[in-house]
């Protein structure tokens, strides 16, 4: 009799008698253990596999045995870092430093009132405020044929408009103080007794100067005048006429012409002459262009 090296089957030899119970025995062992083998479709829930971690990183290939591929697996899974893990990044090493004061390391702000530094601002509020900008701008509608000639932008548009008069240069402030009585920084080629030249510069619009051609003043030190104000006193002194000029002088004596216009005769308002200048002189005067005498009741040159 002789037994099978693996299931221990038994096989009579040839001059052995068969016995039944020897065939039963053996086809109980063999159902008992087919049982427990898979088929290609089957279930491997309980299956047990024995392997050994790969000594390299290397990919699957179709066919291989599964303890190999288990052990190819093992690998990658060890070679795997903390952060594979954790998703944490205070994990992962080899981490790049941050410049302090770049967007990364700022706050986010989602509103139009935070002042502090060490914020960006956060993508909704600038859509909130470019969606306004939008709307502003398709109110305004197409003025590109209402823009003087050479004007294409809004900032050449309010400079247009300050050196015409339009509006005021925020740059600019007034330079004579208001006086209250004769100084000697005033200067006049004539004045009327009853209607001195230092009254123009009083603020008081019921008073004038009358009786001079020109009226101006000594700044002591050299200043820029881009702008003059001014106010003719009645009807029959109506202010600076044809041709005016303001002028300015570095020894008031020799006058350079700044800046003409055509004062109207103009009385009972301001009227506002602004003009593009760089030059800077002490002494400023605005010369009636007429050459006859003139009557104001409030003048102010206006630089920096």
């Amino acid at each position: 009799m002789q037994l099978t090296p693996n299931f221990r089957l038994r096989k009579p030899d040839g001059t052995d008698p068969v016995d039944v119970k020897d065939l039963n025995d053996n086809m109980d062992v063999l159902d008992t253990e087919v049982a427990k083998k898979m088929d290609k479709t089957g279930d491997a829930s309980n299956a047990v596999a024995k392997f050994s971690q790969a000594g390299s990183r290397t990919n699957l290939l179709s066919g291989e045995k599964i303890s190999l591929s288990l052990g190819k697996i093992m690998k990658w899974f060890a070679d795997l870092k903390d952060v594979a893990f954790s998703g944490s990044y205070s994990d992962l090493s080899g981490k790049p430093s941050i410049p302090s004061g770049t967007a990364a390391s700022c706050g986010v702000a989602n509103n139009d009132t935070t002042t502090a530094s060490g914020f960006v601002a956060d993508a909704r509020s600038v859509k909130i405020h470019g969606d306004e900008i939008d709307k502003v701008n398709q109110n305004l509608g197409n003025i590109n044929g209402l823009l003087p000639s050479g004007i294409t932008n809004l900032a050449d548009l309010l400079k247009y408009w300050i050196s015409n008069g339009y509006l005021s240069d925020p740059n600019l402030r007034a330079l004579v103080p208001f006086l209250t009585g004769n100084d000697s920084r005033i200067i006049h080629n004539s004045s009327n007794t009853n209607y001195p030249m230092w009254q123009v510069y009083d603020n008081n619009m019921v008073t004038a100067g009358i009786g001079a051609t020109y009226i101006g003043f000594d700044f002591s030190a050299s200043v820029c005048v881009r702008r003059i104000e001014w106010q003719g006193f009645n009807s029959a002194y109506t202010g600076f006429g044809r041709y005016t000029h303001v002028q300015g002088s570095v020894d008031g004596t020799s006058w350079v012409n700044v800046y003409e216009f055509d004062g109207g005769n103009s009385y009972g308002a301001r009227v506002n002459n602004s003009f593009s200048n760089d030059q800077s002189y002490r002494y400023w005067r605005v010369q009636n262009g007429t050459g006859a005498i003139v009557g104001l009741a409030y003048l102010q040159f206006y630089g920096v």
